[in-house]
């Protein structure tokens, strides 16, 4: 871990050389292709918690964190409870790093063109088959046990990209680093219950299907959130609600 850290800081040092500020327009995406819900106002992190929508979003990325993490945390367990090989979890070892960090990049680029809220819906989806799909096809079959788990990971990994960009389009970008902290902390909690709770219910019951029918729930259940963040109102900050009822009364006056 010492190795891992002094590697990767001496990368993030170098990699931070490359950096610069945008320049006018360089960063601007076309309004053809973008289908970005923003009210272009900027929250502090007080002001985001006073909305129903950052609840609603903490608990969703709550939700889709705990399949990922489950199976992060509770991997060489699974391979043998399914009898899978060394060769096979090995293979699994490997490609599901990639296929998460090629979520991150895909997704992101779909939501870009489709929306948030229906990417989320579309992602969650197929993350909660994928997760059922392991249940029941995987034990036994290291062929099948390398692709379920694949797409697992392909399906989760774009949790940590859509939701800081929704936060950013819904709660502004001025502070979206400060307003992301409070919801990746969800990602903590997610953990706990993704890798502790998930080996106490196996330990209960003898068998991962209840943990993976569950967590396939939670995916499901996620997507119906999504549904439901689509319908919503943007929410307003106290300012310019204040600013909007100012106007409407000067616009009567007027009239």
């Amino acid at each position: 871990m010492i190795y891992t850290g002094i590697c990767q800081s001496l990368l993030i040092i170098c990699a931070a050389q490359f950096l610069r500020s945008p320049r006018p327009g360089e960063a601007a995406v076309a309004p053809a292709k973008a289908r970005i819900r923003s009210r272009g106002e900027d929250f502090t992190p007080s002001q985001m918690l006073r909305t129903t929508h950052f609840y609603l979003l903490y608990l969703m990325m709550f939700i889709m964190g705990v399949g990922g993490l489950m199976v992060t945390a509770q991997l060489a367990p699974l391979a043998a409870s399914f009898k899978i090989s060394a060769a096979a979890l090995t293979i699994a070892l490997s490609l599901n790093p990639l296929a998460n960090g090629l979520s991150r990049f895909s997704w992101g680029w779909v939501s870009d063109h489709l929306g948030r809220e229906r990417t989320m819906i579309i992602a969650f989806l197929i993350q909660s088959v994928a997760l059922l799909s392991v249940a029941l096809l995987a034990p036994g079959s290291d062929i099948l046990f390398i692709v379920c788990l694949a797409l697992v990971y392909f399906s989760w990994g774009e949790v940590y990209v859509l939701f800081a960009s929704i936060v950013a389009d819904v709660f502004g970008s001025r502070n979206a680093s400060a307003n992301y902290g409070f919801l990746y902390s969800s990602k903590g909690v997610a953990s706990i219950v993704g890798g502790g709770l998930a080996a106490m219910l196996f330990e209960k019951t003898g068998t991962w299907n209840v943990v993976f029918y569950g967590s396939a729930t939670l995916a499901f259940s996620a997507a119906m959130m999504a549904i439901r963040l689509r319908k919503m109102s943007l929410p307003g900050t106290p300012q310019a609600d204040t600013l909007t009822v100012t106007n409407v009364q000067e616009e009567a006056a007027r009239g």
